[in-house]
């Protein structure tokens, strides 16, 4: 039975952490994906931009099945929404907000979460029924802005996301942050998986102790 995008939503919500998986394919894509789960990481997004995306997506969900919560990013149209949910994915992100694919995601229940940077794009996602939002590139605006866009939007959820590195995630949580996703900080394409999966874990780590807190 497919999960709800209000459960997925939760999950997101209480895990706080993506890996973004850009440019990563079979057979090395399982091997990654298996050290991302060894540290504790559990939602995996694969962006589908380029060649053997949705094949990247089929291989995921065939060897990893709900081990992992598998999403597809750097989603700009329908289409390749389409694509993405027939192979698997069970969310969808976008770099900024895409209208049509918002509708397409409302009309299934599917969890979209919509790329936003100004006030005026977090209150066109909000209107539209989108509580997650992707703060991006939020390395480079930094956390007072962040801070700054949750005064006036209280209800978003921020997830950081662009230039973030590990050292970042901490205050970027601390700063009112609802997550963080991480690509080649946490999995480039060239690391070994034993290094991926001790970042994963000092995040995931981190992340605990500061709910702890």
């Amino acid at each position: 039975m497919k999960a709800s995008s209000t459960a997925i939503a939760d999950t997101l919500l209480r895990e706080k952490v993506i890996a973004v998986l850009r440019g990563i394919r079979p057979p090395r894509l399982e091997r990654v994906v298996a050290a991302l789960r060894q540290g504790g990481v559990r939602f995996i997004e694969i962006t589908v931009e380029g060649d053997g995306a949705t094949d990247a997506l089929r291989a995921v969900r065939t060897s990893a099945g709900d081990d992992v919560v598998l999403g597809a990013g750097t989603v700009t149209t329908v289409p390749q929404a389409e694509a993405a949910v027939a192979a698997g994915a069970t969310y969808l992100i976008s770099p900024g907000f895409v209208d049509d694919v918002s509708d397409y995601a409302n009309a299934r229940d599917i969890l979209y979460i919509p790329g936003v940077l100004t006030a005026t794009e977090v209150g066109v996602a909000l209107r539209k029924g989108h509580r997650i939002l992707k703060l991006f590139p939020a390395g480079l605006v930094g956390v007072e802005y962040l801070r700054a866009l949750q005064a006036p939007y209280p209800e978003a959820k921020f997830f950081a996301v662009g230039n973030i590195g590990t050292t970042d995630v901490a205050a970027f949580l601390a700063g009112g942050a609802a997550g963080v996703a991480m690509g080649s900080q946490l999995a480039g394409r060239g690391d070994e998986p034993e290094t991926i999966a001790v970042r994963a874990r000092a995040i995931v780590t981190a992340i605990r102790e500061m709910a702890r807190a």
